[in-house]
């Protein structure tokens, strides 16, 4: 780069943002308390996490895990994959039994191969017209 060359926004945020993964690739533990590791960077943070990192969104009570570098995935769906042995297709929903998004007991999961059927089973359940119990089907779809 010429001296009298001023940088662009674009070199700007790429000498930026390897100056950052450089600062925490070589002097940042696994659990450092400090404010950078914190979370100063906002939403660029996650970014950061291990693969295999769990973490709760708050908008919703769903669990996601860092299956790789930029994907993130629900720990239900992730779990119940690696159960069956096989990536599940377009258009099936993992169905918490108890209504706990939390729970990710492999017995409180259920498959919908349906999604307008999972929201017919969901509306049913909350209106408390049936009494409907699941128990959990996993083992239908395992390899």
């Amino acid at each position: 780069m010429r001296k009298n060359q001023k940088h662009t926004k674009k070199t700007k945020d790429k000498i930026r943002r390897k100056l950052i993964g450089i600062s925490i690739k070589n002097f940042h533990k696994d659990n450092c308390d400090c404010s950078f590791c914190k979370g100063h960077l906002g939403k660029d943070n996650w970014k950061y996490k291990k693969i295999g990192f769990v973490k709760t969104d708050k908008y919703s009570e769903y669990k996601y895990i860092k299956v790789s570098e930029g994907y993130w995935q629900t720990e239900h769906r992730y779990l119940v994959e690696k159960y069956i042995g096989y990536k599940l297709r377009k258009g099936w929903v993992v169905h918490h039994i108890d209504g706990n998004g939390c729970n990710n007991d492999l017995l409180n999961l259920y498959i919908f191969k349906d999604a307008g059927l999972h929201r017919a089973v969901e509306y049913v359940i909350k209106s408390g017209l049936f009494n409907i119990s699941l128990k959990s089907n996993l083992k239908e779809f395992k390899k």
